[in-house]
């Protein structure tokens, strides 16, 4: 039987993987395309990692550099300053010099810097007085060392801050050392600064290993040319210079550089150990280092070359890891991408069914956006295209004072003033959106309450097509507060155009702190315009006049952030000075950061001028009360003691202490305390006692004067007088004028004239009368001689009067100016004022005893014998019972001067104490009896010429027993005597 088969399926077989391919050739092709794409952004990246970190290693070495010739900058702009205050005075005080130094605060703003210090130029020829001046202000140990000789030296005078390493300096002689002769005769020949080379300091000591340099600025005599060399080497002074300690300033210099970058610094081109001034890292590592590279930079005529390399730990931070994961991240993406692709139709299945809950989204996304509308702050409004309101958020309900249903279909003109769907139109146009599609525009209008009140509204327009219907949105808000405080604003901003002040902004958050604005009255009082004054600082009304302390004040106050108000000296635009009564105050933002400073000027110049010519006139015042023979007591308005001079304490013994805050009835009463008894003292409170009259001369009110006796602590007449500042015042001066020699000069005075009319009319009574007798009548030739006998010895009395009172008169009228002083020995004249001595009717001799070796007197021998006769003459008078005379001379010290004494001793009638007290007044005579002939006027006379030769005269005596009268004259020195 024969069987049909049925047909063969004959399609070729393929290889799985062949098969997989044809399904998915797009996620294979996604696949190899991805990881192709990884590697080569791998190997670009390992590629720009090595650009980046040679980058940073070649930045950072910029940066280094820049840093340092910023310090390097400021070191001579220190020296600089230092410099400019010699050139103003060169005799610059150590005190100056120290105020300066302290200002810069070297500590904070220049680590490394030992100090700022001052060279003299010594000659040697002054070596020796200017060690000895340095000495005298106090430092007696000083010298200039090393020890040498040579034309000039180079000596450090001032070095400031003095103490610690610096006190190793002082004296120190830089001219002794090669190196750093060669940088001061290099600044001295080119008048700028320079370095040395690398030096160890002598602040180091023995146990310093740090590498130091010196850097120096010279300073001339101002008076003196430099044009030339020849003339700057003539005219040099010395130099303002400052020594470094090289690490101590390149740590600082680096405080905020990569560390992973090392840096060494050679002295010169040559990158030899030996001229490292500083290596920040072991050598070995700059030797291996994968990133090496130098730059040679000069400073002040000197080359120094860096020599930066990266360390290792340069290369632990530069970490490729990120290149890796970029490799990593593109496999990982590649294969997402893939498992994405190949998911792709199962997705496209799911979306439809996603579709759906898609939609439903929508509608809550609709609500959501409602939400958003609502939580606005500002009111949103739909308007048709026939002006009507349509919808409106929360915020516009607010705005406007209607809920959503009132303003449902509500004419936008009746909530927006004038604004109906014309004015929307004309809005639009205007700003040029014609024809377009989606058009907008921004304006100021009035919006209207509920309640019917007008108010300030910003609106945003913008129109729109929903459902081929032309609609419109508004986005307002009530601005009524902003513009209350614009105008508030523009209210200040007037009244500071207008002040008087002068007001300047600087804006703080830039760096060089630049005036933003001021107002016309700046521009009155500095003579800038604001137009000149936009973009520079301050600094510029201070001129050249930069070295105030108040300046270094208003700078701290700046770097703490306070308030702060100095009086400054600046300078207007023409160059004239005015005092600057200045103000500042802080701006601070809401981040608690200062972002300008106001700053307030007022011209005080009149003031100040005025101040200065008060306070000197108060000096001059204070100056002539101090110095016032006269006492002056002053109270203030509420009656109290506010001052007093010294005269006025000398007279009465108080302290200020005691006389402090007094109330004039406390002042009266103890002023009474001091008062004599027996004269009534009237209180300078007492109203009776007033009595005031205008003095025109000095516009004060003066009263009438009283006397005031007072006993203690001493004897004394005063004068008293009150004046007051004007009338009406209650400010009071009272003037004490001591007049106690005056009132006993006027006793004196009287005493002498009522005294010589005596002595002179009992004479000449005499004489009168027995001249009268001779006239009248005839005398027999014995009588008449006794009569003119009587005449003539009556005239000799009146003679000596005479001449004793003119001899008085001249003495103490020229005061010695006409004595004849020469230096010789006592004992010859006192010889000869004995000799020359007789005494009518008096056999007695004078038993006389000189010491040998006295040394000499410097004396007028005529007025000496002329003192000695008169003190002889009265031991004659006084012992008219007889008893010895004895003369001596002798030498004493008194008071550690050498003095020669003339003892005249007699056994004469004596004195009492109360005749003692009065032997030197004129005309006084122990014997009043007119037994015992004379002036009275010899002891005046005695004690006169013996002042006047520097002396002193000593009186001992007792009643009934005798006087011993010693006449003291001070010795002639050796010194004198070989200078004689």
């Amino acid at each position: 039987m024969n069987q049909q088969q049925s047909p063969v399926d004959v399609r070729p077989l393929r290889h799985p993987i062949v098969q997989f391919l044809r399904k998915e050739w797009l996620g294979c092709l996604i696949l190899v395309a991805g990881l192709s794409i990884s590697y080569a952004v791998w190997t670009i990246s390992i590629r720009n990692h090595e650009d980046i970190e040679k980058a940073r290693f070649i930045s950072t070495g910029e940066l280094i550099s820049t840093s340092l010739a910023r310090r390097m900058n400021s070191n001579e702009q220190i020296l600089r300053g230092g410099a400019a205050l010699f050139n103003m005075n060169n005799n610059t005080s150590r005190e100056q010099w120290r105020t300066y130094v302290s200002s810069l605060r070297l500590d904070e703003t220049s680590p490394g810097i030992q100090g700022v210090g001052f060279i003299l130029r010594v000659a040697d020829k002054d070596k020796a007085e200017h060690t000895a001046k340095i000495r005298a202000e106090g430092y007696p140990e000083y010298t200039i060392h090393p020890l040498g000789q040579h034309n000039d030296y180079l000596t450090v005078v001032y070095i400031e801050p003095f103490w610690g390493r610096n006190l190793h300096a002082f004296g120190y002689d830089l001219a002794t050392e090669t190196v750093r002769r060669t940088a001061l005769d290099l600044a001295r020949d080119s008048g700028e600064p320079s370095l040395t080379g690398r030096v160890k300091l002598v602040q180091e000591g023995k146990e310093g290993n740090q590498a130091g340099f010196l850097m120096f600025l010279p300073v001339y005599q101002h008076d003196l040319p430099r044009g030339s060399v020849e003339e700057r080497r003539e005219s040099l002074l010395g130099y303002v210079y400052s020594p470094f300690r090289a690490e101590d300033m390149m740590r600082n210099v680096l405080v905020n550089v990569d560390p992973t970058v090392g840096v060494e610094v050679f002295d010169g081109k040559d990158l030899d150990e030996k001229n490292i001034l500083f290596a920040s890292a072991p050598m070995n590592q700059f030797d291996n280092a994968p990133y090496v590279s130098t730059r040679q930079m000069e400073f002040e005529g000197k080359v120094w070359t860096l020599r930066f390399a990266s360390l290792p730990a340069f290369q632990a931070l530069s970490n490729n890891m990120i290149s890796h994961m970029i490799f990593a991240a593109g496999v990982l993406v590649t294969f997402l991408l893939t498992f994405v692709v190949t998911n792709l139709a199962a997705t496209r299945n799911r979306a439809f069914g996603m579709a759906k809950e898609m939609t439903n989204q929508l509608s809550h996304s609709e609500n959501a956006l409602r939400a958003v509308l609502d939580s606005a702050a500002d009111g949103i409004l739909r308007v048709d295209g026939n002006g009507r309101v349509k919808s409106v958020n929360l915020a516009a309900e607010h705005i406007f004072g209607l809920s959503s249903d009132k303003l449902s279909d509500f004419p936008l003109e009746q909530i927006i003033d004038g604004m109906d769907i014309n004015k929307l139109e004309e809005v639009l146009n205007s700003y040029g959106n014609a024809g377009s599609a989606m058009r907008s525009a921004r304006f100021e209008s009035f919006g209207i309450r509920s309640s019917g009140d007008q108010f300030s509204l910003a609106v945003s327009l913008s129109q729109f097509n929903q459902n081929d219907q032309v609609n419109y949105s508004l986005m307002v808000r009530d601005i009524s507060d902003d513009k209350m405080a614009e105008a508030i604003l523009q209210l200040r901003l007037k009244a500071i155009e207008a002040a008087n002040n002068g007001i300047a902004i600087a804006d703080m958050t830039m760096p060089s702190q630049p005036i933003i604005y001021t107002n016309p009255a700046f521009e009155r009082i500095t003579g800038y315009t604001a137009s000149e004054m936009l973009g520079m600082n301050c600094r510029l009304l201070q001129a050249d006049d930069r070295f105030q302390l108040e300046i270094a004040e208003l700078s701290q106050a700046i770097k703490e952030g306070r308030e702060c108000k100095v009086l400054l000296r600046n300078y207007r635009k023409d160059g004239s000075l005015f005092w600057n009564d200045l103000s500042i105050a802080p701006v601070i933002d809401n981040d608690g950061r200062i972002t300008h400073y106001v700053s307030s000027q007022n011209d005080v110049t009149d003031r100040v001028l005025a101040e200065e010519n008060l306070r000197i006139r108060s000096m001059r015042l204070d100056a002539i009360c101090t110095l016032s023979p006269d006492g002056v007591v002053a109270f203030d308005a509420n009656g109290k003691l506010t001052n007093v001079n010294p005269a006025f304490l000398e007279m009465t013994g108080f302290s200020n202490i005691q006389l402090s805050n007094l109330s004039m009835q406390e002042f009266d009463q103890l002023m009474e305390a001091l008062s004599d008894p027996a004269h009534t003292y009237v209180s300078a409170h007492d109203e009776n006692m007033m009595n005031l009259v205008l003095d025109t001369d000095d516009d004060m009110v003066q009263a009438r004067q009283q006397m005031v006796y007072l006993s203690t602590p001493q004897t004394r007449i005063l004068i008293r007088s009150i004046r007051m500042v004007a009338a009406g015042s209650l400010e009071q001066v009272i003037y004490f004028r001591d007049v106690t020699r005056e009132t006993e000069i006027d006793r004196i005075k009287s005493e002498f004239l009522s005294t010589a009319a005596h002595e002179l009319r009992t004479p000449m009574a005499s004489i009168f009368g027995f001249s009268e007798l001779l006239l009248r009548r005839k005398y027999d030739e014995v009588t008449q001689k006794d009569l003119l006998g009587t005449i003539n010895r009556q005239a000799g009395i009146m003679i000596n009067l005479i001449n004793e009172l003119l001899d008085l008169a001249r003495i103490e009228a020229r005061a010695g100016k006409d004595f004849k002083f020469t230096v010789q020995p006592i004992a010859p004249i006192v010889e000869n004022a004995v000799a020359a001595l007789l005494v009518n009717n008096d056999p007695r001799r004078v038993n006389v005893n000189i010491s040998e070796n006295l040394p000499k007197v410097n004396v007028d021998a005529e007025k000496i014998g002329q003192s000695l006769m008169n003190v002889l003459s009265n031991a004659y008078k006084y012992s008219p019972k007889g008893g010895n005379i004895d003369l001596s001379v002798l030498c004493e010290e008194h008071n550690e001067v050498t003095e020669i004494g003339i003892r005249v001793s007699d056994q004469g009638i004596g004195l009492t104490p109360a005749q003692l007290s009065r032997l030197f007044e004129r005309f006084f005579r122990a014997d009043p009896s007119g037994n015992i002939p004379g002036t009275g006027l010899g002891m005046c006379i005695v004690k006169e010429i013996i002042e006047l030769h520097g002396g002193r005269v000593d009186v001992q005596s007792e009643k009934d027993v005798g006087t011993t009268v010693t006449l003291w004259l001070p010795t002639v020195r050796e010194q004198e005597l070989l200078e004689a």
